[in-house]
């Protein structure tokens, strides 16, 4: 039960600022769901209604560059994101839907970089087009999806991997992943 005074601004704030809406809706029960004001239920319920058309769309959007790469001989694996959510939670929806991360063997650096470009994507990391040089010094590079008849929420961010870590030390080849 909820007791005392709550600046509700601020817990909606604190809510997204933490990307934690979702499970925070999803795990609401009738009786709190009573004692809150019914603003803050309907905006809870609205982020989560957009976390979703997000998730779905990323999703999706996933699925077919995976199928694409696969087509090219370019192995990837799903980083975090919608995969996670699945495998955790068993729902889309119960992690925020950001951006979409591959992680690839650093040898198909180049075959994906055309790839994600040829499928409308923009790289928009500073410095990438120093060759390996570059991907010696740091491990991603980032894209975006946003033609100009893209609407909002199918814009999508992408990170494409070559290692988990800045740090080659600790690095994994691929093949072990």
């Amino acid at each position: 039960m909820i007791t005392g005074q709550i600046d509700w601004k601020r817990f909606l704030w604190w809510c997204d600022r933490h990307k934690v809406v979702s499970q925070v809706y999803d795990n609401l029960d009738a009786a709190a769901r009573r004692t809150l004001p019914d603003t803050v239920l309907h905006d809870l319920r609205d982020q989560v209604l957009e976390n979703t058309k997000h998730a779905v769309v990323r999703s999706t959007e996933l699925v077919n560059l995976l199928k694409r790469f696969r087509k090219y001989g370019i192995h990837a694996i799903s980083l975090k994101g919608t995969a996670l959510s699945l495998s955790l939670y068993g729902d889309l929806n119960l992690r925020h839907a950001g951006d979409i991360d591959l992680l690839i063997a650093p040898e198909h650096f180049e075959g994906a970089d055309s790839l994600l470009q040829d499928s409308g994507y923009r790289n928009i990391t500073p410095g990438s087009d120093h060759g390996d040089r570059f991907r010696d010094l740091i491990s991603n590079v980032g894209y975006i999806l946003d033609g100009e008849d893209t609407p909002e929420t199918h814009r999508i961010q992408l990170e494409l991997h070559w290692r988990l870590t800045n740090l080659r030390t600790f690095s994994v080849p691929f093949g072990e992943l």
